[in-house]
């Protein structure tokens, strides 16, 4: 934005100029605008502001799992926000989690929380070596090299709800948490 700001002012800076000077006398030639660097006065404060955000959003998120298991429960996130003051229902809540819960177990890591891709999204995206959002038992195969291919059958009969031999990243997701449970 800050960037956007200097480039928009430049040209206006740009068209006085033009305005300026006669008709035969061609406008001065305009150096081009670097892009500035991360660490330029003006992008200076935004980093740090984001980091001091993102440090009293963690604050407030560890409050909440009282349990201590890096993961917020629909029940502690509703108790957090009404005890600071903030009413909410279990059904906000509920929708809240809906939308933010992107491996499908039911709780919030804190990247899910502040809408980061999750490590099982990270996996998911690396067996899927087509990128057609599906999971081939091929494709599953070549990344899980300790499992028998009777295995490799037995999950995706189990976990393949859809029924096309592939498993899409919910069917995916629960799987993982079904193995993790046992």
């Amino acid at each position: 934005q800050w960037y956007q700001r200097r480039v928009q002012g430049s040209q206006s800076l740009n068209a006085s100029r033009a305005q300026r000077t006669s008709p035969t006398t061609p406008p001065p030639p305009t150096p081009p605008t670097p892009p500035s660097p991360p660490c330029s006065a003006g992008a200076r404060g935004a980093p740090r502001r984001m980091q001091k955000h993102r440090r009293e959003i963690k604050k407030m998120f560890d409050k909440g799992d009282r349990d201590g298991d890096g993961k917020l429960t629909k029940e502690e996130w509703h108790r957090v926000l009404n005890a600071s003051g903030c009413q909410t229902s279990m059904e906000e809540v509920s929708e809240f989690f809906e939308k933010m819960d992107r491996d499908f177990d039911g709780r919030l890591s804190f990247g899910e929380f502040m809408g980061e891709e999750t490590p099982l999204e990270k996996v998911f995206k690396n067996m899927d070596k087509d990128g057609d959002g599906t999971i081939t038992k091929e494709e599953y195969t070549k990344i899980c090299k300790h499992l028998t291919p009777q295995q490799v059958e037995e999950g995706f009969a189990k976990f393949d709800t859809s029924g096309d031999n592939k498993l899409d990243y919910e069917e995916f997701c629960q799987m993982i948490h079904k193995k993790q449970a046992e």
